[in-house]
């Protein structure tokens, strides 16, 4: 898998996760980031703000889309497609649903996934120590702390 690095200075900035997809827009030259989940939260502010501190600010050095399927889980896929035609370079998805669609719908662009159980458990990596292919992120890690019977 290639890595992903974001280049480019700039100061702090809050992303509008209110913005309706139809609306957004992809900046020309800027590094393009999509965020997938069912609505905004707020991993996606502290993920802004901390990509800001790195001087990697939303409309000045990188371009982040958002696509929330609000509920319906059956949409991931149209949301995908149209991240993928604008294209994004980096899918952050929230949550098993929205990783296994991601998973199912690219296996070229980087998908770093959040909120998420058990990702070995579920099927979406081989192991958390080394996930493989092009999904990496975090887990909750909730199962790992479980007492054994």
């Amino acid at each position: 898998m290639q890595v992903f690095r974001l280049r480019g200075a700039g100061t702090g900035a809050a992303a509008d996760t209110t913005v309706p997809p139809s609306e957004q827009t992809v900046t020309p030259g800027l590094r393009k980031i999509g965020i997938l989940g069912v609505t905004p939260r707020p991993i996606d502010s502290e993920l802004i703000r901390a990509l800001a501190a790195y001087g990697h600010v939303d409309g000045q050095t990188i371009d982040i889309t958002y696509r929330w399927c609000e509920g319906d889980y059956e949409r991931y896929p149209a949301l995908l497609r149209e991240m993928l035609e604008l294209p994004v370079e980096l899918i952050i998805a929230h949550a098993t649903p929205a990783v296994r669609a991601a998973k199912a719908a690219t296996s070229t662009v980087p998908i770093v996934m959040v909120e998420i159980g058990d990702p070995v458990a579920y099927g979406i990596v081989p192991s958390l120590m080394r996930p493989d292919g092009n999904v990496t992120g975090m887990s909750n890690g909730l199962h790992e702390y479980a007492p054994r019977g």
